[in-house]
């Protein structure tokens, strides 16, 4: 990350290591209007809340004050933070969000999810750590759980040796999301505008976290249409049945 000439040590330092930090141009729900998030869109993680600052994010808050706004990422520079960073990221049209961490049922259902999706020699799925890129949005970003049919096609990095940085499948055929409280509403409105631009896209599923509830919204000729399925019940994915009850279990 380059600093313009004059800005502050402090920043520098505190600057050092992306991985802590999170550059927000404009906040999800939850985070917008916050009184801590500086004018410049940069939030330090840690010491608490994700989305708070503790005391070292409030001297960073007031030396950023008048400080020049941070540049773009590369999307090169991206794929090498994420291959040596234990928290996850967002990468949006150069600017670099922190992904918050899911709770334990969000991840047993993440798994249920993945063993239950139908895989072949045609079809193959993929867990929450595969990163996903919507080339129309230039939004890179992780699914819980993904289905990729045919040739997978990927955008990636190298550095000058020709090693690979990291890639990212631009083509899934089939999105899961689990939902939890705090991204409920953006996994079924921001989430599904965004994976719409996907032109492979077929079938964008919602696992609910708080109630046995699965929904599939699938594209066809005329546009989308929705099946949601409880209890009791069972749900057409990728042309298997899936039982809400075997999910859940």
């Amino acid at each position: 990350m380059r600093f313009r000439e004059g800005q502050s040590a402090l920043v520098r330092g505190l600057a050092v290591g992306l991985h802590q930090l999170v550059l927000r141009h404009d906040p999800p729900e939850g985070v917008r209007g916050h009184p801590e998030l500086t004018s410049t869109g940069l939030l330090l993680q840690g010491g608490g809340c994700g989305n708070h600052v503790g005391t070292s994010g409030a001297i960073l808050h007031a030396a950023m004050t008048t400080a020049p706004a941070f540049p773009f990422t590369p999307y090169d520079a991206y794929l090498t933070l994420e291959a040596s960073s234990d928290v996850k990221h967002e990468w949006i049209h150069g600017l670099v969000y922190a992904m918050s961490r899911g709770t334990p049922e969000h991840g047993r259902l993440s798994a249920a999810m993945v063993r239950a999706l139908p895989q072949t020699a045609e079809c193959r799925v993929y867990s929450s750590d595969t990163l996903l890129y919507v080339e129309n949005a230039q939004h890179s970003t992780y699914a819980d759980a993904s289905i990729v049919c045919g040739a997978i096609l990927t955008r990636g990095a190298k550095d000058r040796n020709g090693k690979s940085l990291g890639e990212a499948i631009t083509n899934p055929t089939v999105v899961v999301e689990v939902l939890s409280r705090s991204t409920a509403n953006r996994d079924r409105n921001e989430r599904f505008v965004l994976f719409q631009q996907v032109e492979s896209l077929q079938e964008y599923v919602l696992v609910s976290q708080d109630e046995q509830r699965i929904e599939a919204r699938r594209r066809d000729s005329r546009g989308w249409t929705t099946e949601v399925a409880g209890p009791g019940e069972s749900i057409r994915i990728h042309g298997i049945e899936l039982h809400v009850d075997t999910i859940y279990a």
